[in-house]
């Protein structure tokens, strides 16, 4: 995105002509009658002694550029808007528009309720609908007459040049007329010119309920209740069932594995001796782990590897998978009976354990398969964007298994780098280097075709959210992502049975495709209202930190043309796609915690916030465009004027001293220039957009 300042368009001597019958009356551009008189154009008048209708033009734009409305082939056109400003129901039949003294195009058969508006597209294509006019606006300006079944006008503008996206409007809706730079298509005008309200949040979607079962103890027969093995000592046993069971019936092995490799079937590892023939009800057996063991894990390494109990036919009766384990510590499913596995510093051996003395963190690494210890998520959030929530990456490998890797925030940044280099094997690249980084952008885009835009595919990958302000948990996919129902309920389980609580989670659906297809699942899982983590709220904190700068608002649509830098703390009334350099960010729309601008903001350093209505809240609103110092916390914000000296010092921190480096420009070539063959390196000449897009061709052919 290029980002360039807004440029400004001095409107001189606007006005607005309504004629009939041989006389004129013009109106100022201040509202008011040429005698300095309130102008009131919103009831029935007379135009020499007829009465008019309550149908007026009540808007126009003649340059859209940004997709104010879009019509019903998906294109862009100019537009006029009609309102009904009576107090009864108005029929369109029989009234007619034109521009000029161009022939008029009779309105459809319409009824019109008190206060309504409706779209007309000035695109000269009557073939496209009845709501389409057989002429095109100039966006220089010109005339728009509205006749009545008589042929009479009922309304007449004559509209002055407007800028790009710039709208021709009466405020309030049938009043007085104003150039303004926030289109409302087929919305009330308001009262004055200026952006539409802050976003509101949809109404709650509703999913059927999901009972959660009596969470399970530990399997049946047998189940692995406590393992040592760093520095190896044993495999604790219990029989679970009411039976004697006959050990010879049962493989117990240890085996080492990685991301490159199925998780371990019966025939790998190290097969560990049972000391016995048989373990009676409720008993336990104590399996010897030899420290030369071939199936151990490299305990100098990330100690990743599986202890798993087999049938006799293959099945696996139980398992617990491992990766990162602290030296000395004991894997136990304590207190006796749990289903959970975790981190203790108490080893019980051939005894029941009636408590964990819990390990609170371990070691921390890159990933996890299991969350064992109380820090594990934060150790792998590290990094999130959101100061109150937390965020964790997890691939699901239904190749191998449906093993669980949960990823590291710092050291995973996307789930393709992981699955590229520890699944696939392929060489770390540096994406500094063009040719290396078009290597690993072609399998970025081959991975996302294969992975998330077709359901026939081998991972499922999501995030694990936890919503501090909402105290939620969710696991979320990506936007765009075209995974089904089943697939979602799969991960979730998959996912779930990892973590210390399983229900305490639910499925978030992040568009309205997957709330479609969620659906498919309602009522097996438990599925929350997409805007869950954000009804009853008003306010979230993403990155903290003090800002100094101009507070303003600049609508979302209005972006890309506004003058921006680093001495401006922006309001803004959506979550944008992408932000350029500001002092500090506030969006009235809510941000997930992985969205585009809040990972830019941390990146940056940017102290960033959401704020319903930021605008009008009495906060914040006696300050805008003004100087202020804005700081934000985990609990609230702080907002203050500043003075220039502030704003000053401030600025001058962040921007090294030293010599003044312009960025390359190439100003010898002119005229259009064919994209073709061009690449990253002419930016200089083309641009940032131009020499990237260029780019994109090259890499997809």
């Amino acid at each position: 995105m290029i980002w360039r300042p807004a440029c400004s368009i001095a409107l001189l001597g606007m006005s607005v002509w309504l004629a009939g019958c041989g006389t004129q009356a013009r109106q100022r551009d201040d509202g008011q009658a040429p005698d300095g008189t309130a102008d009131d154009t919103t009831g029935d008048t007379s135009i020499d002694g007829l009465p008019t209708s309550a149908l007026r033009i009540n808007e126009l734009l003649a340059d859209d550029v940004n997709g104010t409305t879009i019509d019903e082939d998906g294109q862009l056109e100019d537009w006029i808007e009609l309102v009904n400003t009576g107090a009864s129901a108005l029929a369109l039949d029989g009234f007619t528009l034109a521009k000029n003294d161009g022939l008029p195009q009779a309105l459809p058969a319409v009824t019109l309720a008190s206060g309504e508006t409706l779209l007309f597209y000035a695109d000269n294509d009557l073939q496209q609908g009845d709501r389409h006019l057989r002429f095109k606006l100039d966006a220089a300006g010109e005339r728009v007459v509205l006749r009545d079944v008589a042929g009479r006008v009922v309304d007449d503008v004559t509209f002055p040049a407007l800028g790009p996206n710039q709208s021709y409007a009466r405020f309030p809706d049938g009043g007085a007329w104003r150039v303004c730079r926030y289109a409302s298509p087929g919305r009330r005008n308001g009262d004055r010119c200026g952006p539409a309200p802050p976003p509101e949040l949809p109404d709650e979607q509703h999913f059927r309920p999901y009972t959660w079962p009596p969470q399970p103890g530990p399997p049946a027969p047998l189940a692995i209740t406590e393992v040592a093995l760093f520095p190896a000592r044993f495999v604790e046993v219990k029989n679970t069932s009411a039976s004697a069971v006959t050990l010879a019936d049962f493989t117990l092995r240890v085996a080492a594995f990685s991301p490159a490799q199925a998780i371990p079937g019966p025939g790998q590892g190290s097969p560990l001796s049972w000391p016995q023939a048989v373990v009676g009800p409720g008993a336990r057996v104590v399996v010897a782990v030899p420290p030369d063991a071939a199936g151990l894990p490299d305990a100098a390494g990330e100690r990743e590897g599986a202890v798993t109990l087999f049938a006799g036919d293959g099945a696996v009766v139980d398992r617990a998978d491992f990766m990162r384990w602290p030296t000395d510590a004991v894997l136990s499913r304590a207190p006796d009976g749990g289903s959970r596995l975790q981190f203790c510093a108490n080893p019980t051996p051939g005894t029941a354990a009636a408590a964990c003395d819990e390990l609170p963190v371990r070691p921390a690494g890159d990933r996890f398969h299991s969350l064992y210890t109380p820090a594990d998520f934060e150790t792998l959030a590290a990094g999130s964007t959101e100061l109150e929530s937390r965020s964790v990456k997890f691939v699901v490998d239904m190749d191998s298994g449906d093993v669980v890797h949960f990823l590291g925030t710092k050291a995973w940044a996307l789930h393709y780098t992981f699955i590229r280099e520890r699944i696939y094997q392929e060489a770390r690249v540096d994406r500094c280097d063009p040719q290396q980084a078009a290597v690993f952008n072609q399998g970025w885009v081959d991975f996302s075709v294969r992975e998330y835009f077709q359901t026939d595919r081998r991972f499922l990958l999501g995030t694990a959210v936890y919503w501090g302000g909402s105290r939620i948990s969710t696991i979320e996919f990506a936007q765009g992502d075209v995974i089904t129902g089943e697939q979602m309920r799969r991960a979730f389980f998959a996912v779930t049975a990892r973590l210390p609580d399983p229900t305490a989670w639910t499925i978030r659906p992040t568009g309205n495709d997957q709330v479609v297809r969620v659906r498919d699942v309602e009522g097996t899982v438990p599925i929350a209202d997409r805007n869950l983590p954000f009804r009853g709220r008003t306010f979230q904190p993403l990155v903290a930190g003090p800002a100094f700068g101009l507070l303003r608002f600049v609508a979302g649509a209005d972006l890309e043309e506004a003058s921006l830098g680093a001495g401006v703390i922006l309001i803004t009334d959506e979550v944008p796609n992408d932000i350029p350099l500001v002092g500090g960010l506030i969006t009235e729309a809510f941000q997930t915690p992985l969205a585009h601008v809040a990972v830019l903001a941390k990146n940056r350093g940017t102290p960033d916030m959401a704020l319903t209505a930021a605008r009008q809240d009495a906060r914040i609103a006696p300050f805008i465009d003004q100087l202020v110092r804005l700081e934000v916390t985990g609990g609230g914000f702080m907002l203050r004027e500043a003075t220039a000296d502030e704003v000053r010092a401030h600025l001058e921190k962040l921007f090294p001293r030293g010599e003044l480096r312009r960025p390359r420009l190439d100003t010898t070539v002119r005229g259009p220039v064919d994209l073709g063959g061009r690449a990253l390196d002419d930016l200089p000449v083309i641009g940032g957009k131009a020499s990237q897009l260029a780019e994109l061709k090259i890499l997809a052919n």
